[in-house]
């Protein structure tokens, strides 16, 4: 049960602040009542993986806050890459 619950805490805090950054960045086509077809955003399932494997593998820090760090800069660096392709 123990570890069950290192991977809850090692998981779900890049799941939040990706919702939360996610809301920042787009906050004017998240408010606005144009209708848009619903599709994945692959950077955030990557910054979610990426930031869950490293708050679970890296020993180092607080294991909450490595995941939420890497998870951010992925998401962000894939946004901005993708605006400008």
């Amino acid at each position: 049960f123990c570890g069950w619950l290192n991977v809850l805490n090692c998981t779900l805090p890049p799941v939040g602040i990706i919702l939360i950054i996610g809301y920042f960045m787009s906050r004017k086509e998240i408010l606005s009542d144009d209708a848009r077809p619903f599709t994945v955003n692959w950077f955030a399932v990557a910054g979610v993986g990426i930031g869950a494997a490293v708050a679970n593998l890296l020993h180092w820090g607080i294991a909450s806050i490595n995941g939420m760090v890497t998870a951010a800069i992925i998401y962000i660096a894939g946004k901005c890459l993708c605006k400008k392709a």
